[in-house]
């Protein structure tokens, strides 16, 4: 199976693990760093994080509203998480596995991330501009952990 190269990352959040996971699971303060994000809802209507459950995330794509279904494999609060979003869109059989993985530092938390496009083939496109596509993705996602963390600290 194909694969992009991952996407990580490691930020420092302010304040204990707890607030972390607070930020990084509940809807409301997704909201606020999240770009686009409308809804992330759970499809049996549930609100906590655990495994084997499944979401519904809605996101402002430009003009248009995009849905996107996930998993979630593994739950570990408030220490991890792991998603497998539904990628079709942009490739047959594709998936954007996540992994959000917390650890006390000091009186901050570790962030620590990784995500991954994986297909069952990639189209011309992708094979094209994976590297203007990755840069695009790793600048954006960038950008959205700032701005958690400036709002984590504003809260």
């Amino acid at each position: 199976m194909p694969e992009m190269k991952p996407i990580t990352f490691a930020f420092d959040l302010p304040g204990p693990i707890e607030k972390a996971w607070h930020w990084l699971t509940v809807e409301e303060y997704q909201k606020k760093w999240m770009k686009g994000l409308q809804s992330l809802k759970r499809d049996d209507g549930g609100i906590a994080y655990e495994a084997g459950t499944h979401w519904t995330m809605v996101l402002q794509e430009g003009r248009k509203l995009v849905t996107y279904h996930a998993s979630m494999p593994v739950v570990d609060a408030p220490n991890r998480f792991n998603l497998s979003i539904n990628a079709d869109k942009l490739a047959p059989g594709g998936k954007i596995n996540v992994e959000y993985r917390l650890t006390k530092n000091g009186d901050q938390t570790r962030l620590d991330y990784h995500s991954q496009l994986v297909a069952d083939r990639f189209g011309l496109f992708l094979k094209l501009f994976s590297p203007l596509v990755m840069m695009m993705i790793r600048a954006n996602t960038k950008k959205m952990f700032q701005t958690m963390i400036r709002e984590m600290q504003s809260a």
